[in-house]
């Protein structure tokens, strides 16, 4: 039997949380390594992973991989067990009520725990601003990623139900090749298919293009690089750039932080004491 865990309570660190929209929003750090008992929340989470990497049991039977830019949903009072990686992992954390469902018409859709690939990345920049700078328009901002994402979780829900065989062998393929310039031709060929088909059935199930997709992995591995002393024309040419300029005005597309700033803002983070803040959105 599972322990029930109350609304806002998680086993990781909370760092921020926000009271918005009748819900709760946090932004939580999960410590390398911490290894949860099972458990079920008593409010439906939707939870945008922004850095690290782990692995979800739900219901003793389904199993999830978890890493940076993926969105899960976990319906209330479903059991889960997580085991987190080597790494810190940092995800931001919205506990929606069953009154909040109610009030929008929405307690017949989403019963089931749904996952989105890479969609976060295009989510936490407004996230993190709304979390890190909130004002009194900051619920109305989270409300309304939170319904595009729900929106987005039931299509792709919807489609998944009768997968193309090819999606899972194609989304391996760009993760281990994506530092080379793939050609859509050469993919689509690969797989049997036609060019244009490939274009339309990867952005059916993924809300991207190839092409965007591929270059959001290469942003999270640079990401991850510039948390090392290496220069920044190298981290483009090994991520799979041609240049440094065009390294640079992808990674400000992406993030919105040029990598400069970006690592900039790394070293301050590493040197700032952790302090834990909870506030309503709105205050000052």
């Amino acid at each position: 039997m599972s322990f029930l865990l109350p609304s806002g309570q998680h086993y990781g660190r909370t760092t921020c949380v926000l009271d918005c929209f009748g819900c709760g929003a946090a932004e939580v750090i999960y410590p390398a390594g911490l290894k949860t008992p099972l458990h079920a929340n008593r409010d439906t989470l939707l939870v945008f992973v922004d850095k690290g990497h782990y692995s979800k049991k739900i219901d003793r039977s389904l199993e999830m991989d978890c890493c940076d830019g993926d969105i899960l949903l976990i319906p209330a009072e479903h059991s889960q067990a997580d085991t987190f990686g080597r790494v810190e992992t940092r995800c931001l954390v919205i506990d929606l009520k069953r009154e909040w469902f109610e009030r929008r018409d929405l307690l017949g859709i989403l019963r089931e725990p749904l996952r989105l690939r890479r969609f976060a990345v295009r989510f936490n920049r407004t996230l993190t601003r709304e979390f890190r700078h909130a004002d009194s328009l900051s619920p109305l901002v989270i409300e309304g990623t939170v319904l595009e994402t729900i929106a987005l979780l039931q299509r792709n829900g919807q489609r998944r139900s009768q997968p193309h065989h090819w999606l899972p062998r194609l989304e391996s393929l760009l993760r281990e090749r994506f530092r080379e310039q793939l050609r859509s031709t050469d993919i689509a060929g690969e797989f049997g298919l036609h060019r244009s088909q490939l274009a339309r059935e990867f952005r059916l199930a993924f809300g991207m293009t190839l092409g965007e997709y591929v270059r959001t992995l290469r942003i999270e591995e640079a990401a991850r690089l510039l948390e090392q002393d290496m220069p920044l024309s190298a981290i483009a040419l090994v991520v799979g750039f041609y240049d440094q300029a065009h390294f640079s005005n992808a990674f400000k597309t992406v993030t919105g932080f040029t990598p400069s700033s970006y690592r900039d803002r790394l070293s301050r983070l590493s040197k700032t004491p952790d302090s834990s803040k909870t506030r309503s959105a709105g205050s000052v």
